[in-house]
């Protein structure tokens, strides 16, 4: 049911939010990138959410983690396979998700280059 103390801009744009995928950590927010991630000597993880779409070649639902750090305040980045993993992990430990959000996780990220020219990021657990 929608909510009555909304205008109806308001409640639009929560319905667009709604069904393209969007996550709420990521309104107000901009996207970085992963060489704003990796210029950071460390960023401490405080929350995520995923995100899903459909992949239009295969039919395929994907997911895949938006994070946001603690020492950037208007932003929100876009994980990978590995930070997916990590994100699956705790999110099915509420206990370890409840930490995540009151401690956070000191991280840091470097950008590695495959031999196909393909750039991937690694994190370290500092």
């Amino acid at each position: 049911m929608a909510d009555i103390n909304l205008t109806l801009a308001e409640r639009l744009k929560a319905l667009a939010a709604e069904v393209s995928g969007t996550s709420p950590l990521t309104t107000g927010r901009n996207k970085v990138d992963t060489n704003t991630i990796c210029s950071y000597d460390s960023l401490t993880l405080r929350d995520f959410d995923f995100i899903s779409y459909v992949d239009k070649t295969t039919g395929e639902s994907i997911n895949y983690p938006v994070l946001i750090f603690d020492e950037i305040d208007d932003g929100f980045y876009c994980g990978g396979m590995a930070l997916s993993d990590l994100c699956n992990a705790i999110k099915d430990d509420a206990e370890l998700y409840n930490e995540l959000k009151t401690t956070g996780l000191k991280m840091s990220f470097t950008a590695t280059t495959t031999k196909t020219n393909k750039t991937y990021v690694n994190f370290v657990v500092l």
